[in-house]
């Protein structure tokens, strides 16, 4: 039976943290533009531009991951849901070995070949390049212990870690202003920290309050092909939003001023933030849906 308060409850706790990540965003896009400058703030959005058009498939594995984890708890079977979130982690693992291997050839040849870059300006996008993979593949990882989080309907855990990502944003912002060495390496070095320290706060969370979650790999045949067939299914949804994005930068970068791309990096933050709120609705509502769905 759908618990119609619990519902409730999970959409206020995530419209809380919307709220809140969105005036965050607003107000830490425009500061970042300021300290950073127009060329190095559209410098930064094209790198990490580069590394999420390399990395499209982990918006398509993170749906299954999430629908399989919560098919597994309803279900109530402890092994199976042990070799379900073993099987998710061994997946993203090997995705975020394949972002480092595609990001050290094919995204550094875009880079060094493609990618329109002042010619003073190369050392330091090719060092925010490298942090730009680190904090893609912390993001890749993190995605099996969200989906614990999400699954066991932990709303208020998710929407605490939304509001630490905000303060840590405020933070960075401030930081920013009091830069030892180059601006456009400090803020990239930052973000990734803080991107590392959420994804360590989720890593011992579930690890402690979820007797499924270990790191250890027990790997289930049937388990990763459901997975893959099911995540096959949202590719091309997935593909066709990165290049809209992802894409888009990477082309205006080529084609048309800074000015043009900063300008389309802050609207796609924008779209990002508002497009939450419909995903928030689906958040609450999914994990008891795919519950109830596995206990018939």
């Amino acid at each position: 039976m759908i618990d119609s308060k619990r519902i409730a409850k999970n959409t206020v706790f995530l419209y809380i943290r919307l709220v809140l990540v969105l005036c965050v965003t607003l107000y830490t896009s425009r500061v970042v533009l300021d300290k950073l400058g127009v060329d190095d703030f559209s410098l930064y959005n094209v790198v990490y531009g580069v590394i999420g058009l390399l990395s499209f498939l982990n918006g398509t594995l993170s749906s299954g991951t999430s629908r399989f984890i919560t098919f597994a708890l309803g279900k109530g079977d402890l092994a199976k849901l042990k070799r379900t979130f073993s099987v998710a982690l061994y997946v993203h693992v090997l995705l975020a070995v394949l972002v480092i291997l595609l990001g050290e050839t094919v995204g550094l040849w875009y880079v060094h070949n493609v990618m329109v870059i002042p010619p003073e300006r190369l050392s330091a996008v090719l060092v925010v390049y490298q942090i730009s993979i680190l904090s893609t593949v912390i993001t890749i990882l993190q995605v099996p212990f969200i989906s614990e989080v999400m699954a066991h309907e932990r709303m208020s855990i998710y929407a605490y870690i939304g509001i630490y990502e905000a303060i840590a944003k405020l933070a960075i912002v401030f930081l920013l202003i009091c830069s030892p060495f180059d601006e456009l390496i400090y803020y990239a070095a930052l973000v990734a920290l803080a991107s590392l320290t959420v994804f360590l706060f989720y890593v011992f969370y579930t690890k402690r309050k979820f007797d499924e979650v270990s790191l250890k790999f027990h790997f289930d045949k049937f388990t990763f092909i459901s997975i893959m067939k099911f995540s096959g299914w949202n590719i091309i949804a997935n593909i066709s939003g990165t290049l809209m994005k992802q894409g888009v930068i990477m082309l205006f970068n080529i084609f048309f001023s800074p000015v043009v791309v900063a300008a389309q990096a802050i609207s796609n933050q924008i779209s990002n933030a508002m497009m939450q709120f419909v995903e928030n609705v689906r958040q609450a509502i999914n994990p008891q849906v795919i519950k109830l769905y596995a206990d018939e």
